[in-house]
């Protein structure tokens, strides 16, 4: 299972930030992480006198938030929750879609750019699935960083009772039944060899799939689409020597397109 011992999550009091309390608190509960919420004033000097009231209303329906407090700093989002990140050791941010009013497509300006600079894992939510997942499909590129994505999405699918997918995609010119079984014959021995070596023997079963897509758009998130799978698990690059890391053109192109909950996972450190 993945290292979990602390874990922030973002309120901004959408119907999104709902969710990602409920998935935040149900996560640290599971591994008996600390949880920290963590409110941004962004321009403003002062907060707001009613917000110990308004956070109370809040948390008072999400399971496990009773006891948790709300951290309000001034600030912008991004520092706000990095330096809470920091103060508090936090192994994993979640956050949900793109808050007031925001289109059900994309994650948002700040959760894109928290999962572009920040060195942890984050979980971004959509505000219609504050329960568990259904389906979980994790991107599978042979890295490193894919391997801890996969170990993530097997911990979160065996939790939730979830259907698991381990997809590589493959650029393909058509999707005919022949590209497919070719496909199939030349990547599928190193899919089910790559999943064997992350996927402990007594996990729960893995569904594992080479996907052609001929389109320009996310494979990963068409082949979401086909499984109606309400998370999305993939690696990313992490950091490198930029502050805006580039993450590659699958995940760039998952976080631009995505219609469900994404959790993206840093590379191994050392």
């Amino acid at each position: 299972m993945p290292l979990m011992q602390s874990v922030v999550v973002g309120i901004d009091f959408s119907p999104a930030s709902v969710s990602a309390l409920a998935h935040a608190a149900r996560l640290a509960t599971a591994a008996g992480a600390r949880l920290h919420a963590v409110h941004a004033l962004g321009g403003a000097v002062a907060g707001d006198p009613g917000l110990p009231g308004r956070w109370e209303q809040f948390r008072r329906p999400v399971a496990g938030a009773a006891g948790v407090a709300l951290e309000v700093l001034a600030g912008p989002g991004h520092s706000v929750l990095e330096d809470a990140i920091r103060r508090h050791g936090a192994d994993l941010l979640v956050l949900g879609a793109r808050g007031e009013g925001g289109a059900h497509v994309g994650l948002g300006t700040l959760a894109s750019r928290c999962i572009r600079s920040l060195p942890v894992d984050v979980l971004v939510v959509r505000d219609d699935r504050a329960g568990t997942f259904r389906t979980v499909a994790a991107g599978i590129d042979f890295s490193e960083a894919s391997r801890r994505a996969l170990a993530w999405a097997e911990y979160i699918a065996r939790r939730d009772a979830a259907r698991l997918y381990a997809v590589h995609v493959v650029p393909a010119l058509d999707g005919s039944r022949e590209t497919q079984a070719r496909l199939a014959a030349e990547f599928g021995p190193a899919l089910d060899e790559f999943v064997a070596g992350t996927v402990p023997a007594e996990g729960i079963g893995v569904r594992r799939e080479v996907f052609p897509y001929t389109g320009h758009r996310s494979g990963l998130i068409e082949f979401c689409a086909v499984v109606d799978a309400d998370l999305l698990v993939i690696g990313t690059r992490g950091r490198g020597n930029l502050r805006e890391a580039l993450l590659g053109s699958t995940a760039e192109k998952a976080l631009e397109h995505s219609t469900c909950a994404v959790l993206a996972v840093k590379p191994p450190t050392g």
